[in-house]
This record gives structure tokens, C-alpha cells and sequence, in this order.
């Protein structure tokens, strides 16, 4: 599970990061294109620790943060076709990590005492 929840996390940065840098306008420069992609999932690479300990508090936090990227990416989605493609993508990539966090949540602590 934590595999799984750190590829899809990590897929997650990869695409909005480079959706960010794709769809920016030409004349823009780069330092600024680092920077605004550093603010924007500067929050999102700070949960990484969080997907590769599988700490049910951590995943608790990331899965609410999630909810406020899936609502940008759902704005997003009505652009014109090159940022549309790149927000449905992020949509998809979003929903199964929200999906996979919820999965380790449900899952018996270990160590947990029995009733």
C-alpha cells in the first residue's frame, strides 16, 4: 500500500508540475515558472513523508489538502484543450490517490489491541 500510495503521489507532482511548466506562456521566465510551481505543490511534496510512513494522521491531513487540489484541477478542467488534458489527468491521478489513502485508513493498525 505505502508503494502504491508513494508512485501515485509522486505521478501526482510529476504531471502538475509539468503542466505548470508546459502551459505557461513563452515569454515567461524561468525562475518565475520554478517559483510558481514551488508555491503551488510545495504543500504537496511537504505530505510526502506522509505516503512513504503510511502515518494514519499524516494521511488524514493529506487526504483533506487533496480535496483543495481536486476542486483547483476541477476548474481547471473547463480551460481550452492543452491545460484540459493536463487537469483530467491530474483529476484521475488525484481521485485514486484520495481512494488509496482512504484503503490504508480503513485497514487494522498494527499493534492495535484486539477487543
Amino acid at each position: 500500500m505505502r508503494l502504491a500510495l508513494t508512485l501515485l503521489h509522486t505521478a501526482l507532482l510529476v504531471t502538475g508540475i509539468t503542466s505548470l511548466l508546459m502551459t505557461a506562456p513563452g515569454n515567461t521566465p524561468v525562475a518565475a515558472k520554478v517559483l510558481f510551481a514551488a508555491v503551488v505543490y510545495g504543500p504537496l511534496l511537504l505530505f510526502l513523508p506522509a505516503s512513504l510512513s503510511a502515518d494514519r494522521r499524516l494521511l488524514t491531513w493529506f487526504s483533506f489538502m487533496l480535496l483543495f487540489y481536486f476542486s483547483w484541477f476541477v476548474t481547471e478542467a473547463i480551460d481550452p484543450p492543452p491545460m484540459r488534458y493536463w487537469a483530467i489527468a491530474c483529476i484521475t491521478q488525484t481521485v485514486a490517490l484520495f481512494v488509496l489513502i482512504i484503503l490504508a485508513l480503513k485497514r487494522p493498525a498494527t499493534g492495535a489491541p484486539r477487543d
